[in-house]
């Protein structure tokens, strides 16, 4: 990013600044624990139910950021409540039927291993609402610093990466064993290579993902950029059924289609919403 901006490109990206960075520590260490509770989560669900789970932020954001800034509730939240719960609750039907065929080999940690398959489901919906409450108090505690910190979304992304690396990297060194037998054990030699290329893969990705969504929002709105990353989700959770051998019928097929609608459907509300409150509506294109 830094030679990026010395190219001449990211001009809008201000560059790191010390008080900058105090001020935004706490809201990357925020995210930083969200993301790693949202991979234990992973760990228990299947990514249909995980992908389905991750939606319902389209309502609890406003309700968060109601409770801790006393924002007012906007209308488009509870009917799109309505179908991504409708959803969930097919899901979590489906899941739970399943739950001894698909995760009975299974294991939490490699110290605890439960037997009840579906022990390890409850556990997996426990690490998902603890990453949805701590998700949406980052999401709802952004919007009320970025205006005074005057950020562009590139500089929330350098802020968030270089200071969730800090933190994770010390945390890291202090907690984890780095000996060679567990390296090893992380990192099989079978696999070492095609790991690594992955890791490296999934971290230069978010480059061209950034940026085409901050082309879409320049270029049309926010809101018309919301609506497209809902439905995105929708297709990934139909994909992860098929590369991840997870149960394919109408009822999971149903509760992807009718719980993402709800994020699309909420997405779509908030911009006409916004919009209205804003004295204007404009189509996205």
């Amino acid at each position: 990013m830094f030679l990026l901006k010395r190219a001449g490109y990211l001009k809008e990206m201000t560059g790191l600044e010390l008080q900058k960075a105090k001020t935004w520590l706490p809201l990357s260490i925020l995210l930083l624990v969200s993301n790693y509770i949202s991979y234990k989560a992973l760990q228990c669900l299947s990514l249909p139910t995980y992908i389905l789970l991750s939606t319902t932020t389209i309502f609890t954001v406003p309700y968060i950021d109601s409770i801790l800034f006393g924002a007012p509730i906007p209308p488009f939240a509870f009917k799109s409540y309505l179908l991504i719960f409708s959803g969930i609750i097919i899901s979590v039907i489906l899941e739970n039927a399943h739950a001894e065929k698909s995760y009975g080999d299974r294991r939490l940690e490699q110290t605890l291993e439960p037997q009840d398959p579906v022990m390890i489901l409850f556990l997996g919906y426990i690490f998902m609402v603890v990453h949805l409450l701590l998700y949406s108090t980052y999401e709802a505690w952004k919007a009320k610093i970025v205006p005074n910190l005057k950020f562009g979304q590139w500089d929330i992304f350098l802020y968030n990466h270089v200071l969730m690396f800090i933190v994770a990297s010390t945390l890291s060194f202090i907690i984890e064993d780095f000996s060679d037998e567990n390296l090893n054990d992380c990192f099989p030699s079978s696999i070492r290579k095609s790991t690594i290329v992955a890791i490296m893969y999934t971290g230069v990705g978010i480059f061209p993902i950034l940026f085409l969504s901050t082309a879409i929002t320049q270029k049309s709105s926010q809101y018309f950029h919301s609506t497209v990353e809902a439905s995105s989700k929708m297709v990934i959770a139909l994909l992860g059924m098929y590369m991840y051998s997870h149960p394919i019928n109408v009822g999971s097929v149903s509760a992807i289609v009718i719980g993402c609608s709800g994020g699309i459907l909420g997405a779509w509300l908030e911009g006409r919403h916004q919009q209205d409150v804003e004295g204007k509506r404009v189509l996205p294109v």
